[in-house]
């Protein structure tokens, strides 16, 4: 297990790629449980209901898997999603983990409709640690993709914000708004 989390804490920091880890289907199982577990608990922190933000969460990583063996798929790289998917799921449940303090102490972070007088101290702190948080997801997801697709970085950014662009969009369609969290 050590060496496991080594190279995880190596995935965050961009030392090393999803190709590290083992193959391992039930890992990527228990792993997908446990991504849908935190990342629904963090959602439900952002104000939804328990039962809604864990199958708005379940249908969110159900969707972002799915996308992804299809870009795997279609690059003839479908042999590697079994890793892939468990770095991306990795990495989605550690940056819910860490946040899960943050939506916490918070309390519900405001909406666009609230008043800027009413922001306090804390939400504009958790909402800056909360940006500042998904835009390194989002640059570990490129990285992620720049091993899996063996291909340079900016093409890969690109591809990770299609993909997080179309997921958002279904689940904006299915749900009736855009996903808040993990």
């Amino acid at each position: 297990m050590p060496e496991f989390l080594s190279i995880l804490r190596d995935i965050v920091l961009l030392r090393r790629g999803p190709q590290d880890l083992p193959y391992s289907p039930s890992a990527l199982g228990t792993v997908a449980v446990a991504t849908v577990a935190v990342s629904g608990i963090a959602n439900s922190l952002l104000g939804e209901g328990m039962e809604v933000a864990m199958v708005r969460t379940a249908v969110l990583v159900a969707l972002s898997l799915g996308l992804l063996y299809l870009l795997l798929l279609s690059q003839q790289r479908q042999a590697r999603f079994n890793q892939t998917a468990l770095a991306s799921l990795l990495v989605s449940a550690v940056f819910s983990l860490v946040l899960l303090p943050v939506l916490a102490l918070s309390g519900p972070l405001p909406t666009p409709g609230t008043p800027p007088e009413s922001v306090t101290g804390t939400q504009m702190l958790s909402m800056l640690l909360i940006i500042i948080a998904g835009l390194w997801k989002f640059v570990i997801d490129a990285h992620i993709l720049r091993h899996a697709l063996e291909i340079r970085f900016m093409p890969a950014l690109l591809i990770a914000f299609a993909m997080e662009l179309a997921v958002t969009v279904l689940v904006s369609a299915l749900f009736g708004k855009p996903p808040e969290g993990a």
